[in-house]
């Protein structure tokens, strides 16, 4: 029977360490089941190798789901619970789960700040998609289960999705192409499709990996 080879960026196999749902199928001097991690910054780049200047295959949002195999050095190698892409995110980036999200970013992107005030300057900028557990609600903000803050009327709960694609991925007009990219900073054109879609579908339903 002949052996087929599969896809490594979307199955989690090396010759010492292999996802164990892949027993059986590929060779590796160990197998592990990973242990879940959940992306803490706004946006990281997922490499194909260990190294910031490696080629990066798509980009993780904040609240995003990860299975982490192995670490070491200051990087993860992982697989992303979303779409099923697998490489490389730095470690520090990464926590362990917290409060289940609520709601996520409807927006282009948004601003997180440290206090209830536009004025106050903003602790960092949150990307279309990014994954937030909101405790509280009020006419003007959204406070976080981190403590911080973001304006109510640029999230929705869960669940609560754009009627129309097409029309999310319009307010990506003149953003500049970027391999791998999924926010405002940049996009190609496998992240445009994927960013409209999850703001249009639930997530989790559609794997558009090329």
């Amino acid at each position: 029977m002949p052996v087929i080879e599969l896809d490594k960026r979307l199955h989690a196999y090396r010759p010492d360490l292999a996802d164990a749902r892949l027993r059986g199928r590929v060779q590796a001097a160990q197998f592990s089941a990973g242990e879940i991690r959940v992306l803490a910054a706004p946006i990281a780049g997922l490499h194909r190798e260990p190294r910031f200047d490696a080629r990066q295959s798509t980009q993780a949002l904040m609240g995003e789901l990860m299975r982490v195999f192995d670490a070491r050095e200051g990087w993860a190698w992982v697989q992303l619970e979303t779409d099923g892409y697998v490489g490389y995110i730095s470690e520090d980036m990464l926590t362990a789960p917290g409060k289940p999200a609520t709601h996520r970013v409807a927006v282009p992107s948004t601003f997180m700040f440290p206090g209830p005030d536009i004025k106050a300057q903003p602790v960092t900028v949150l990307p279309m998609n990014a994954a937030l557990a909101v405790v509280k609600e009020d006419e003007k903000f959204a406070t976080l289960a981190n403590g911080q803050f973001a304006i109510r009327e640029h999230v929705k709960p869960q669940g609560n999705y754009e009627r129309d694609f097409v029309e999310v991925a319009e307010r990506s007009l003149h953003v500049p192409y970027l391999w791998g990219g999924k926010s405002v900073m940049g996009l190609d054109c496998s992240g445009l499709v994927q960013l409209s879609l999850e703001a249009a579908i639930a997530r989790g339903l559609n794997n558009l990996a090329p």
